[in-house]
């Protein structure tokens, strides 16, 4: 037999079996020479495709469906403007524009349903299970906004019906499909209402069936001791949603104040760096404290991970306290660069001021003690004290300024309340004793501008330190120190540390003896507010004010801990133990599933098949309660009013289903 018409393709294809790849030659050379064309060898749809195609088989019969009813609506309309004449009655055909339009309608949509349907054939004979189950789907999507649509256009339209309590019941099992809404025969016919109308959007022809369906499911389910609330609480605890709507409500349920809490929860942050709060403690609310402490008790899981919270916040805490004050190695440091930096101008001022006028100290400090306004026993003893020891370090009307100086630092230490004994109450005449150093250093500075050593002077007649710093600070050279500028350039060194011995004072004072989880010593809220109230004066004057607000956020951040710790009031570990058995005895028994008596006996029941469910409920709950931002977000959710236009999670489908069954069984 002579092929050679036939091109390499052509003849590849044969041989592989796929006449699709055949050319329009190479089929007319095959015929002629009687060759019989080898079939494409079919392939067997898989169950996805299968699911695939019942799925668009039945969305496209729904929408076919739709224009088939809305043509014979068309055709009712023509009818009933026109009626029907001779020539329609012979023919069978509309004689007018609109019947014909609504005969097309009807026709096209019949068409396109048949041809689906022969399109559908090898799958449903392939997989008739998966490709139903694809039908099926499709129905429950497509109705599922059925009954809240019918129920939201009811309200809209009739707000007078919506009004009444059966009314408004009755709308409300409409919206349900009979799941809830009132009473049973309510219930009922508001099942009936859904089913028929879920029914006749897929098969206008099953509407009557799907109403009865639909009145009948609330009775059975109430038969059968389900109603859609136990439905729902029965199967919601093994669902990811379902788990969070039961925290949620557990939320919810427990703050005292919701709407306040989630204000709160929303503006959480770290004061702190590194200290973040719970959200009890960001929320401020006693009720959520008690149920974290409550979790706490029954869960070992969480109270691990409450201690590993309250180790990193008290680290963060120490550390934030730390690197302000530094440690005694930095301050040392820091003196020693002061000292350096300071000591020199010292040691030439005194050196200039040599003997200073003691007499002349002594009358003005005698004049602070006639002083009306130091008159009090502790001024007068400080005074007094000052004054003798000026007396008794004079010889011949006349002081030394190094010895001044070294009375001057005793004046420093009392101010301070660093001397011991009776002296230590010293610290309560501040401001006389800083009025003696005033005198001391007026007596000093005004002996160093005396005669300036020949090393110091700048030229011949330069007798005097202001009449050298004239000439040297034309020359641009360091000018000659007074005691005053010596004061003012170690008072400005001297800040930075004063501040980091202020702070790291009040760290050891803040501190207990307890330490946490990695070995830091506590810090203890009621110190640090003890030292605020106390003492904000005197740090007001040594700390910057980014300093002193550091120490109020550290405060107010150890303030809602420890609030959170012991406000509110916790309960019995079995509340939040069986959080997935209580919501279903309430679903099925009302407020009798609540009673211990309830809890105790059916609960105890139900512990079995949902162990695993209400751990991770518990676990759940527990990330809640660590993070605000999800506490709020659930929060919310659980105050959010039901989407009017949906069913109720898989208790709605319980509902759904039925009424559909002899719809898609077409």
């Amino acid at each position: 037999m002579d092929l050679s018409n036939i091109s390499t393709e052509d003849l590849k294809a044969m041989q592989a079996g796929d006449l699709s790849k055949v050319s329009t030659e190479g089929l007319k050379a095959m015929q002629a020479y009687h060759v019989e064309p080898t079939a494409t060898p079919k392939v067997q749809p898989g169950k996805l495709a299968s699911f695939g195609a019942g799925a668009g088989l039945e969305f496209g019969n729904i929408v076919l469906g739709g224009q088939k009813l809305l043509g014979k609506g068309v055709g009712a309309v023509d009818e009933f403007m026109n009626g029907k004449d001779l020539s329609s009655l012979v023919t069978g055909r509309p004689s007018t524009t609109l019947g014909r339009t609504g005969q097309w309608l009807v026709n096209d949509a019949e068409q396109g349903q048949a041809k689906l349907k022969a399109e559908n054939d090898p799958y449903a004979q392939a997989n008739p299970l998966t490709n139903k189950s694809g039908r099926f789907a499709t129905d429950l999507v497509v109705t599922a906004p059925v009954g809240g649509l019918l129920a939201g256009g009811a309200r809209t339209l009739a707000p007078g019906l919506a009004a009444t309590k059966t009314g408004a019941n009755f709308l409300t099992a409409v919206q349900s499909g009979g799941m809830s809404g009132g009473g049973l025969l309510t219930r009922a016919g508001g099942g009936a209402v859904t089913g028929g109308a879920s029914a006749a959007v897929v098969d206008p022809s099953s509407a009557g069936p799907g109403a009865v369906i639909g009145a009948l499911t609330p009775a059975f389910f109430k038969a059968a001791g389900l109603t859609g609330d136990a439905f729902a609480g029965l199967v919601r605890p093994f669902f990811a949603s379902g788990q969070e709507k039961i925290v949620a409500d557990v939320l919810k349920r427990y703050a005292n104040n919701p709407q306040a809490a989630v204000a709160a929860l929303r503006q959480a942050r770290e004061i702190v760096p590194g200290s973040a709060p719970t959200t009890a403690a960001a929320a401020g609310d006693a009720g959520l404290s008690g149920l974290t402490r409550t979790l706490q008790n029954a869960s070992p899981d969480f109270a691990a991970d409450m201690a590993n919270r309250t180790t990193s916040q008290n680290t963060a805490r120490t550390a934030m306290l730390e690197s302000m004050a530094g440690n005694t190695g930095r301050i040392a440091v820091a003196k020693e660069s002061r000292d350096a930096a300071t000591g020199a101008m010292r040691e030439s001022v005194l050196e200039r001021a040599g003997a200073l006028d003691a007499q002349g100290i002594l009358k003005r400090i005698d004049a602070l003690i006639k002083n009306p306004n130091n008159a009090g026993e502790t001024a007068q003893a400080a005074l007094k004290r000052m004054r003798a020891q000026v007396e008794g370090s004079s010889a011949n009307g006349q002081i030394n300024a190094r010895a001044l100086y070294e009375i001057r630092k005793d004046a420093g230490l009392a101010m301070n309340g660093k001397l011991q004994g009776d002296a230590s109450n010293l610290r309560y005449a501040r401001s006389v004793l800083s009025d003696v150093q005033g005198v001391f250093d007026d007596a000093i500075d005004q002996a160093s501008q005396r005669a300036v050593p020949n090393a110091f002077q700048a030229g011949p007649g330069l007798t005097t330190a202001s009449q050298a710093n004239k000439l040297r600070a034309a020359d641009k050279t360091e000018p000659v120190a007074s005691w005053k500028s010596y004061l003012s350039k170690y008072a400005d060194m001297s800040k930075p540390i004063n501040q980091m011995e202020a702070l790291e004072d009040i760290l050891k004072r803040t501190q207990t003896g307890a330490t946490d989880a990695q070995g830091n010593l506590v810090l203890s809220a009621a110190k640090l507010n003890n030292i605020l109230k106390n003492e904000s004066g005197e740090l007001t004057k040594i700390l910057t004010k980014e300093q002193l607000q550091n120490l109020r956020n550290l405060a107010a951040d150890m303030n809602a801990s420890q609030l959170a710790m012991n406000s509110g009031k916790s309960t019995g570990s079995n509340t939040v133990q069986n959080l997935s058995n209580d919501q279903l005895l309430t679903s099925l028994m009302g407020r009798l599933g609540g009673t211990t008596p309830a809890k105790t006996t059916l609960g105890n029941l139900l512990k079995v098949p949902y162990i695993r469910a209400n751990q991770d409920i518990q676990q759940r709950l527990g990330n809640a309660l660590m993070s605000p931002g999800t506490a709020a977000d659930l929060i919310e959710r659980a105050s959010r009013p039901a989407n009017p236009l949906a069913p109720r999670s898989v208790a709605g489908l319980a509902y759904r289903v039925p009424p559909l069954l002899p719809a898609t069984d077409r």
